[in-house]
């Protein structure tokens, strides 16, 4: 059943605005990817406020009665001429308001921006299993790669078993 839940279009996002973006997406990370650690506030502001190469991005929050941020939708919308077909979509939302629509009417108001900018093609990355996959599945989407990501978690890896590359180097020659 359908939540009362307010979509508002962010045409100019606030610091506010992405905090509570990095809040949705790393509750959705933590939920769906666990061990795959959330990118840092600094880096969901720069990706919400400063420009990209070759793009321009369309965001969407979506707010529950008290206000709070409850899922977010981000669509980019690549300008080169042989991409200018083609926008790629990131939709999160927070594990404890998910299978109540909020999602699906995010995604209705990304695909309505996307046919107004004459795309003609929408991308997504799911990981396999997750609930992205089961959405993107339900509406539609269609699988057209498959990747495989490693992670070394660099905070958590013994710096002594990985040598610097300074430590292989040759010695330096004695005259």
């Amino acid at each position: 059943m359908s939540e009362h839940i307010h979509l508002l279009p962010l045409h100019r996002v606030q610091v506010t605005d992405a905090a509570a973006w990095h809040r949705v997406v790393a509750a959705s990370m933590a939920h769906d990817l666990p061990g795959v650690p959330p990118p840092g506030p600094g880096h969901v502001h720069a990706q919400l406020t400063e420009p990209a190469l070759d793009s321009h991005r369309l965001t969407w929050s979506a707010a529950a009665p008290d206000g709070t941020t409850v899922a977010v939708a981000g669509v980019r919308l690549f300008t080169s001429p042989t991409r200018d077909h083609l926008a790629e979509l990131e939709l999160h939302v927070h594990p404890a308001h998910r299978r109540r629509g909020t999602g699906s009417r995010l995604l209705s108001a990304v695909v309505a921006a996307c046919r107004t900018e004459s795309r003609r093609a929408l991308i997504v990355e799911a990981a396999a299993g997750s609930p992205g996959e089961a959405f993107c599945e339900r509406w539609g989407f269609r699988r057209a790669m498959t990747l495989d990501h490693l992670l070394m978690r660099l905070d958590r890896t013994d710096e002594a078993a990985h040598p610097h590359p300074a430590d292989d180097a040759a010695p330096p020659a004695t005259g």
